[in-house]
């Protein structure tokens, strides 16, 4: 006899899923379970699960995919799409040992303790991707007291605790709306579509921008998004429309987040990974090469603290060849975010050039304290002084023209230190970028610092320059830098270098959740008045990169920078500390991917 009244619905909605694409049932049933890219789970089927599980000491990510039973979901769906006197062998086989590694894990958490402090197995996800796994496996075992009695138990679990409104809430919210229904609770399917629809309002701005502060997340955040449409449309909770609206200006966040390469940029918890295509709207534009789907602007700023901007999406030159920067500002950090206030990314000539920390996954240590550390990113430090995690900062003012953009942001988390950052990029050429701190009693120690991507290898430091070269292919990059105090631009400046220094924690940036070795640069310099302009230039390996700074006019220097056959001009502003473009080249694509001026 079935514990439930509520139609059979399968697996109504899908809090969590894609395991299904790197297992087999076969091999799970021979001993072998693959979460993503860790290494594989191997396990002993004849013998119970979970003690074998909790004798490895496996990766804490992976654990906690196990422990939320997300990766058993299609192996029901495979039996619960089919009459059981259409199972097959394998299909009969797997629901046999999908229930029995449930069970084993209701009886073993009546007698394990210490799981209930475990965030990996009493976390707030962990708890509601599992209470929708089970309430699916009931489907097919709707006569098993012991497995209605812990569905029961996860959705009071959830009625009573609410971890906000980021992804971890709004999954809580989806599950107790799946237990909700499968135990005709209508409290808890309520109280989960209230949550779910509190936790969309506040998790996507008016502009589509996320408020977990790393940009990979939206794909995670739409397909939730997605997925409460569907749970609201199906239960009959009020308010789908709402969530429906949200769509396009989160498709669009999604694309102006995306790099030329087609993967999202890496700031904050960011993997680079490519986004879930969708069909006809700005996505479609930004991996098109800007031919089909819904147009947007080639840089756009966020009121949550974004600024993406790009030369364009592949309409004049092979799309990798765009160049492409992202700027942080605005609230403190939050969720997934990285204390990277004023640091930027930048792309060119089809690479990552100046880049993040990335991401070091969840496992808590000095790694992931480094990987969201200040330090840790391109951004000014300062010696001595204590950095203020819960200060803001803002985007005072920006120009965006035809071939360059110019940004000015400003910072006082150096304990009420002003720190003013001027940036202007160049389509598909340099960047400079002016750091100030505001005049100070005593001298100050600060330091601009660059995280080069892997790929480059150190040539060496000359006057005013600190060059490095492709691994790959011969690309140059450039650093060109002035020390600016008062009326003198010409100030010395400290090179500081470190490469892999895990001791020190320089050096290290993160690919794929591992520490891997890169150059961090640091330009710095002692002063009551600290000033300093780099520019950031990448050429072809037999391109000559050439260059001056000298007044022009009172109040006003122009750094002139020669590259190739191509003349830059940028103007920096002595008074107001800004940089803006004079002159930059127009530039179209060839099929080759070359670039030649027009």
């Amino acid at each position: 006899m079935a514990f439930y009244s509520a139609p059979n619905r399968g697996r109504p909605i899908v809090i969590s899923g894609g395991l299904g694409r790197i297992n087999k049932v076969s091999r799970v049933l021979s001993g072998m379970i693959v979460i993503h890219s860790y290494p594989e789970v191997i396990f002993e089927p004849e013998e119970a699960f979970w003690p074998q599980i909790e004798a490895q000491r496996l990766h804490p990510t992976v654990r906690f995919y196990l422990h939320s039973l997300n990766w058993i979901d299609f192996i029901v769906d495979r039996a619960a799409g089919l009459p059981e006197s259409e199972w097959t062998e394998e299909v009969s086989a797997g629901a046999e040992f999908v229930w029995a590694v449930a069970w084993n894990w209701w009886e073993m958490n009546h007698v394990t303790p210490e799981w209930k402090d475990d965030e990996y197995v009493w976390g707030g996800h962990a708890v509601a991707i599992r209470a929708a796994s089970l309430s699916a496996l009931s489907e097919i075992f709707p006569e098993d007291e012991w497995l209605h009695e812990a569905i029961e138990y996860h959705g009071k679990w959830l009625l009573e605790h609410f971890d906000g409104y980021w992804n971890h809430g709004l999954s809580q919210a989806l599950a107790l709306m799946v237990v909700g229904d499968r135990l005709s609770n209508e409290s808890m399917l309520t109280t989960g579509a209230e949550r779910a629809k509190a936790c969309l309002e506040v998790m996507i701005d008016e502009e589509g921008a996320i408020n977990e502060q790393a940009p990979e997340y939206a794909n995670y955040i739409e397909r939730l998004r997605q997925t409460a449409v569907d749970a609201f449309e199906l239960f009959g909770a009020p308010g789908a429309g709402a969530l429906r609206a949200k769509k396009e200006p989160l498709e669009e966040f999604i694309a102006h987040s995306l790099t030329p390469g087609g993967t999202f940029v890496e700031i904050g918890d960011s993997m680079p990974r490519r986004p879930e295509f969708v069909r006809g709207g700005a996505v479609e534009f930004a991996l098109s090469n800007g031919a089909t789907g819904v147009e947007i602007p080639r840089a756009k700023v966020y009121d949550a603290g974004y600024v993406f901007g790009r030369s364009g999406f592949g309409q004049l030159r092979a799309q990798n060849m765009e160049s492409f920067y992202s700027l942080r500002f605005g609230p403190a950090r939050e969720i997934h975010g990285h204390f990277d206030h004023l640091s930027l990314t930048f792309w060119d000539r089809g690479r990552n050039v100046i880049v993040d920390a990335g991401h070091p996954g969840y496992a808590r240590g000095k790694m992931r304290d480094y990987a969201q550390s200040r330090q840790a990113h391109n951004v000014l430090m300062v010696r001595g002084k204590e950095h203020l995690p819960e200060a803001a900062s803002r985007l005072v003012s920006h120009q965006i023209e035809e071939t360059w953009s110019a940004f000015d942001l400003e910072d006082t988390a150096w304990e009420g230190l002003k720190w003013k950052r001027s940036a202007c990029f160049a389509d598909c050429g340099p960047f400079v970028v002016a750091d100030s701190l505001e005049p100070t009693p005593k001298v100050e120690y600060a330091e601009q610092r660059w995280n080069v991507a892997p790929e480059f290898e150190y040539v060496g430091s000359q006057y005013e320059t600190t060059r490095f070269r492709s691994a790959v292919d011969g690309t140059q990059l450039v650093f060109i830098r002035y020390g600016i105090e008062g009326s003198r631009y010409f100030e010395h400046t400290d090179v500081n270098m470190a490469r892999g220094d895990r001791e020190g924690l320089r050096g290290i940036v993160f690919r794929n959740e591992q520490p891997t070795d890169t150059w961090t640069i640091g330009f710095g310099r002692a002063s009551r008045n600290f000033g300093l302009l780099t520019a950031v230039v990448v050429a072809g390996p037999e391109e000559k990169v050439e260059y001056t700074f000298k007044d022009s006019g009172p109040g006003t220097r122009v750094l002139r920078i020669v590259r190739g056959p191509q003349t830059y001009l940028f103007e920096y502003d002595i008074q107001t500390q800004r940089v803006r473009a004079l002159s930059v080249p127009v530039e179209r694509g060839y099929a080759d991917g070359g670039l030649t001026p027009r």
